[in-house]
């Protein structure tokens, strides 16, 4: 059984600076055959958790760091 996974579109990639080195990263995310939606990320420049925040809510992202150094291009690796 070969399993087939669905890769989204990630367009007009924005990051906007916070406090105390904390910044988020949005984007506009497109599944096949769904509409776009927004998706914006807040982490540190220092590390540790990353918060994602949907239409539906907000959810921890499990084990960061395994994206690398969070940022816009972190964003695109989260959705490869």
């Amino acid at each position: 059984m070969t399993s087939t996974r669905v890769s989204p579109t990630v367009t007009k990639l924005f990051q906007r600076k916070g406090v105390a080195g904390q910044f988020a990263v949005q984007a506009t995310v497109t599944y096949p055959g769904e509409d776009p939606r927004v998706v914006e990320f807040v982490g540190s420049v220092y590390g540790g958790p990353v918060l994602m925040v949907t239409d539906l809510g907000e959810t921890w992202v499990t084990d960061p760091g395994r994206f690398g150094r969070f940022g816009k291009a972190w964003v695109k690796r989260f959705f490869a």
